[in-house]
């Protein structure tokens, strides 16, 4: 189990590396960032000035060095909008970005599951259909339509919550479920086709053939085994959800990182831009691995292969 673990961080960190080099040469090809920072009437003794005052005038090989050496120590340079180190600001939002995942993973995977495991007990009853129902719809529907039609409801109408903000329990209700929405119904549709594949194996028809009955042949033997590909989905969603947050971030106004990522693009803010974007590829990064480490875990087959 260690050499496997080993081997897999081994790799996260290659993959690191490789979008480290990436968020440089892709931050290259947008543009001049003198030219980008500046408003369109700077002259071109303003230019200049900007682009030997950041060190662009360097060759590249010269600036691709400097940035991994630094982005390796935690330096991705200053932030032209706040004049504060870039990663520090990405770093004091980040709590609030894995307090949204978290709750919006904490609502949709146990539901799923448990809708899925629902749907397994009557196969094409009324009950099977609704979770079928349920489930593309989560998938179908456009995140931040559904924000704006639960601000319209629940806090323009009815005033139950606020429109958006942060600080309490009430202010994490309204995203947190809109983006539950998408995981609840691809998981529940994974949990579903996982579990009613198990129940057609041998091992539960034996056990139903000896009068186990079909409810407890789910939940104790068809979950279980049905987890691989559910932690699958749930790790793929969790991805989804950390590089998807941008946009309800927005919506309701959240302090994370995604919102912040607007922000920079919005202000030209190179550094910024680089350290935000490297700090979500590490996060999905760190998901892959947690997922590689609970499959040799659920299934030690696997680490041996």
């Amino acid at each position: 189990m260690t050499r496997y673990v080993l081997r897999r961080a081994f790799h996260s960190v290659g993959v690191a590396l490789t979008v480290l080099v990436l968020v440089f040469f892709v931050g290259r090809m947008i543009g001049d960032p003198a030219v980008l920072i500046l408003p369109v009437d700077a002259r071109a003794e303003q230019v200049e000035e900007l682009r030997e005052r950041l060190g662009l005038n360097a060759p590249l090989s010269t600036q691709f060095l400097t940035f991994v050496t630094g982005a390796v120590r935690g330096d991705f340079g200053v932030s032209f909008w706040q004049q504060v180190p870039a990663l520090g600001l990405v770093l004091e939002r980040l709590p609030s970005t894995l307090l949204l995942a978290a709750a919006t993973m904490a609502i949709s995977i146990p539901l799923a599951i448990l809708l899925g495991a629902l749907a397994v007990l009557n196969p094409g009853s009324w009950a099977d259909k609704s979770v079928t129902v349920a489930s593309l719809s989560g998938v179908s529907v456009v995140d931040f339509w559904l924000g704006l039609m639960l601000i319209l409801i629940f806090s323009v109408q009815l005033g139950w919550l606020p429109t958006s903000g942060y600080g309490a329990l009430e202010h994490l209700i309204l995203p947190a479920v809109v983006l539950a929405a998408s995981p609840l119904g691809r998981i529940a549709q994974i949990a579903r086709s996982a579990v009613l594949d198990e129940m057609s194996k041998a091992y539960i028809r034996a056990a139903r053939a000896k009068g186990m009955s079909r409810r407890r042949a789910v939940f104790r033997h068809g979950l279980k085994n049905a987890f691989v590909p559910i932690i699958t989905m749930a790790g793929d969603e969790t991805t989804s959800v950390l590089n998807g947050a941008v946009v309800i971030e927005t919506v309701f106004a959240w302090p994370g990182i995604g919102l912040l990522l607007i922000q920079a693009i919005q202000r030209r803010d190179l550094p910024l831009i680089e350290s935000t974007v490297f700090t979500v590829a590490v996060l999905v990064i760190l998901t892959n691995l947690f997922v590689d480490l609970a499959y040799a875990y659920l299934n030690p087959r696997i680490r041996y292969n």
